[in-house]
C-alpha cells in the first residue's frame, strides 16, 4: 500500500507572529513528524494562512484552508493527513463550527486529522473513542481562550479610546499622511501637504473637476505623492472627517475593516473647516446622479437641459466657424428607437450662444460676483455665509439619519444599558440639532442682510457683464457651471416652439363693438381671428422658440424666457431676486410688424 499524502497546514494571526518565530517552528515540527514516520511532506498545495483570524473564520472563508476543504469535497484526496501544530491552528470557533465545518467534512471525505500537540491521531469513524472526548475538551477551550482575549483586548482598546477622547491621547503613530508625530507624541501638521488639501477642498467647492483638481496637483503641487497625484486618493481625502479632527476607531470583523464605537472628535488638527467640508459633501450629493466628466464646461447646460418634447437630455453639437455650437435632441440626433418607433423625431436645434446668453440674463438668482475670478470681501463674505448654511444642512440630515438609526436599534434590543445608552445618544443628538438649527437661522439673517448691500440691478449687470467676460477661463466657467446646477433643477428646450395657439395677454374681444383689440391698436374680430392663426402658425416653427426654466426655489411655477426674434410669449427680468416686487416683464411678439407682415401675406 502506497504511502498517504501529508499535507502540512500553518496559520498564523497577527504581523507579530510573522515577525517571530511562529511560521518556523510549525514547518520544523511538521517535517520532523513526517520524517520520524518515514512520509514526504506533500508540497504541491501549499497550505499557509498568514494573518487570517481562526477566531472569526477568516482562514475557513477566504483562506488556503478553504481551498484545501474545497478540493477535498471534491474528491481525490481520500486516505490523505491533514497535519497541524494542535487544534487551535485549525481554528476557535467553538465546538460545533469547528466540528461542523471542518472535522467532520474531513472524515466524510477520509482524511485523517494529525495534530502535533499533543500527538494525536483523529481518523474517520473515531467519534466512538475517548480521544474524540478530549478533541472536544480541546476545541472548547480553545474557544474560551480565543474569547478571554478577546474581551482583554476590546477592554484595553476602550479604555485607550476613552483616553484618547478625554485626555487627548494618542492611540496609536499611525495617521493621516499630511501629518506627522513628534517626539513629546503630539500630531504635527506638515505645511506643504495641510495647504494642498486646503487648495483641494475650495476647488472641488467652486465646482472645479477632480479630473482639473489631479492635473493642477501634478504640475505644481509642492506636496507631491510616491507615484503622483491620482483622482482616486483626491476623492478619499476629500471625503475623510479626519480632515476636521475626527478620528473613528476600527476593528477587523471577517477580513473587513468595520468602524468600532463612536467618533473621536478633536483627535487630529482640524486642517479644513467643518463648515468647508460639509459644504463639499453636499456639493458631492447633489453631483453623485450627475455622471460624466465636467471637462472644460463648453456647455453650462451640461445635465439640465432636456428636449421639451421627449425629455431626453440635449446635446451641445459643435457646427464649425460659420455654423457655431447647437442644442439638439440627442435621442433625435442618434434615431434612439423605443418599442420599435422613433423616441423623438423633433431633430430642429437652437443655437448655444443664444440659449445661454438667455439663461444667464434671466437668471433671478445667479451671483455673478461670487463666480468671477477675483471676488471683493463683501462676496467672499457671502460665499463664506452660503458655505456655512449649506454645512449646517448637511450635518443637519446627518444628525436625522443616526437618530433615526438608534431609534431603530432601541426597537431591536432588550438590553436595558443598550437602550439607556442609545437614548442618551439621542438626547445628545437632540441637542446638536437645536445648536445646528440655531446657528443655520443665523446665518441665514446674515446672508440676507449681507447680499442686500450687493444686490442692486445695475450692480448685478455690471458684475454679470464682468463675468461673461471672464467665460473663456476654464475654471471660471466650471465654477459657473457648479453655482448653475445648485440654482436650476431643469431647462426645457422648445426649438419650434409648445404647439398652444397664439391667445396674447392684451388681446380683448369684448363690448360688442365687433372689434379685437391688440392693446391700443384694433381690428375686425374676423381678421383678428385669422391674424391668431396666422402668428400660431409661424409659432410652430423656429420662430417660436423659448426655454423653460425650473429654478429649484420655485419648481412649481416654472418661468417661460423668450430670445430676442422669437415669437414666444414669456418673461424678462427687470429685478434681481432681492426685489421681488414687480421683477419680471412680460414679453410678447410685438403687434405691429406681424400685423403688417400679415396683410402682406393675405394680399398676396
Amino acid at each position: 500500500m502506497s504511502n498517504p499524502r501529508v499535507f502540512s497546514y500553518i496559520r498564523f494571526s497577527t504581523g507579530e507572529q510573522a515577525l517571530g518565530d511562529s511560521e518556523r517552528r510549525q514547518v520544523d515540527d511538521a517535517k520532523q513528524w513526517a520524517k520520524r514516520r518515514g512520509l514526504a511532506l506533500d508540497e504541491s498545495l501549499p497550505l499557509r494562512d498568514r494573518g487570517l483570524s481562526g477566531y472569526h473564520g477568516t482562514h475557513r472563508k477566504k483562506g488556503k484552508l478553504g481551498r484545501f476543504l474545497r478540493l477535498v469535497e471534491a474528491g481525490g484526496l481520500e486516505g490523505s493527513i491533514l497535519l497541524v501544530e494542535n487544534i487551535d491552528r485549525l481554528g476557535r470557533e467553538g465546538p460545533a463550527k469547528m466540528l461542523q465545518n471542518i472535522i467532520f467534512k474531513l472524515w466524510e471525505h477520509g482524511v485523517t486529522l494529525q495534530t502535533l500537540s499533543p500527538e494525536e491521531t483523529y481518523e474517520p469513524g473515531c467519534d466512538g473513542e475517548a480521544k474524540f472526548i478530549a478533541l472536544l475538551i480541546y476545541l472548547q477551550r480553545a474557544y474560551e481562550e480565543s474569547q478571554r482575549k478577546s474581551r482583554l483586548i476590546t477592554t484595553a482598546r476602550e479604555q485607550e479610546r476613552k483616553a484618547a477622547r478625554d485626555e487627548k491621547k494618542i492611540l496609536t503613530r499611525r495617521c493621516p499622511a499630511w501629518l506627522t508625530v513628534t517626539p513629546e507624541g503630539r500630531f504635527a501638521e506638515i505645511k506643504e501637504a495641510t495647504a494642498t488639501i486646503r487648495m483641494m477642498f475650495n476647488s472641488r467647492f467652486k465646482g472645479i473637476g477632480f479630473g482639473t483638481i489631479e492635473a493642477k496637483l501634478n504640475e505644481s503641487s509642492a506636496w507631491q505623492r510616491p507615484n503622483g497625484w491620482r483622482t482616486s486618493y483626491i476623492k478619499k481625502i476629500i471625503t475623510n472627517p479626519a480632515v476636521i479632527g475626527i478620528y473613528q476607531p476600527h476593528s477587523r470583523t471577517s477580513g473587513e475593516r468595520v468602524p468600532i464605537g463612536d467618533p473621536i472628535p478633536d483627535y487630529y488638527p482640524e486642517i479644513v473647516s467643518p463648515d468647508l467640508f460639509y459644504a463639499v459633501q453636499a456639493k458631492r450629493a447633489d453631483d453623485r446622479n450627475k455622471g460624466g466628466r465636467a471637462g472644460k464646461a463648453t456647455n453650462l447646460m451640461r445635465h439640465m437641459a432636456r428636449c421639451a418634447y421627449c425629455g431626453g437630455p440635449m446635446a451641445c453639437i459643435d457646427k464649425g466657424a460659420k455654423g457655431g455650437r447647437s442644442l439638439v435632441c440627442d435621442s433625435a440626433r442618434r434615431r434612439v428607437k423605443e418599442k420599435g418607433r422613433m423616441r423623438c423625431r423633433q431633430r430642429h436645434w437652437v443655437r448655444y450662444d443664444e440659449s445661454e446668453t438667455l439663461l444667464l440674463e434671466n437668471c433671478q438668482e445667479l451671483r455673478p460676483h461670487q463666480v468671477l475670478p477675483d471676488p471683493d470681501e463683501q462676496a467672499n463674505r457671502c460665499e463664506a455665509l452660503r458655505q456655512s448654511i449649506r454645512a449646517k444642512e448637511t450635518e443637519l440630515s446627518n444628525v436625522e439619519k443616526k437618530i433615526a438609526n438608534f431609534m431603530d436599534q432601541i426597537g431591536e434590543t432588550k438590553d436595558r444599558t443598550m437602550r439607556q445608552r442609545y437614548e442618551q445618544q439621542i438626547k445628545d443628538l437632540d441637542s446638536r440639532k437645536v445648536v445646528l438649527a440655531s446657528a443655520k437661522a443665523d446665518a441665514d439673517r446674515e446672508l440676507v442682510a449681507a447680499e442686500s448691500s450687493l444686490q442692486s440691478f445695475k450692480r448685478w449687470q455690471q458684475n454679470l457683464a464682468s463675468l461673461r467676460k471672464s467665460l473663456g477661463q476654464v475654471e471660471v466657467r466650471m465654477k459657473l457651471q457648479a453655482h448653475l446646477r445648485e440654482l436650476i433643477d431643469k431647462v426645457e428646450v422648445f426649438p419650434i416652439g409648445d404647439g398652444n395657439p397664439f391667445k396674447p395677454s392684451a388681446i380683448d374681444e369684448t363690448g360688442g363693438t365687433g372689434l379685437m383689440f391688440f392693446g391700443t391698436d384694433c381690428v375686425p374680430v374676423a381678421d383678428g381671428k385669422r391674424f391668431c392663426d396666422y402668428v400660431s402658425k409661424r409659432r410652430r416653427t423656429k420662430e417660436g422658440r423659448f426655454l423653460r426654466v425650473f429654478f429649484k426655489t420655485m419648481p412649481e411655477l416654472p418661468l417661460d424666457l423668450v430670445p430676442d426674434g422669437s415669437l414666444a410669449s414669456g418673461l424678462r427680468l427687470t429685478r434681481p431676486h432681492l426685489d421681488v416686487v414687480d421683477a419680471w416683464d412680460v414679453v410678447e411678439p410685438a403687434f405691429a410688424p406681424l400685423w403688417a407682415d400679415f396683410l402682406k401675406n393675405s394680399r398676396g
